[in-house]
């Protein structure tokens, strides 16, 4: 007798590259699914946080904050390959704020897969 894995366990995950840049007034955050075929195309989504945001304490710290706070794609069929973080001001954003932005483009990505997957069955 076989054990069956758990339901979701061993899903395929597609890779996304994510780029984040921080100003006083806006965090403006893109993710892009990367292609699996020549023939897929492009899935790109944008979401941002409004400002203010105060100058940071240690810019080094925040960069790893982010980049932390996006690498927790957990139950999705999301996995980080890239991320790139851009703060020329030294700002900062509390690590709340960052795990809402990270959610809602979590979201708009598996939404933006749902669409084509569907959009390929037709």
């Amino acid at each position: 007798r076989h054990d069956r894995p758990k339901p979701g366990l061993y899903r395929p995950r597609r890779a996304v590259e994510v780029e984040a840049v921080l100003t006083a007034d806006e965090l403006a955050v893109v993710g892009r699914i990367v292609p699996q075929r020549p023939d897929e195309p492009a899935m790109e989504v944008r979401r941002t946080l409004a400002g203010p945001f105060a100058a940071a304490q240690d810019a080094a710290g925040m960069e790893k904050a982010a980049r932390t706070a996006f690498d927790k794609l957990g139950d999705t069929r999301l996995e980080l390959a890239s991320f790139t973080w851009r703060n020329c001001e030294g700002r900062f954003v509390p690590v709340s704020r960052l795990n809402h932005v990270r959610r809602e483009l979590a979201a708009g990505l598996e939404q933006a897969l749902q669409t084509a997957s569907a959009e390929r069955v037709r």
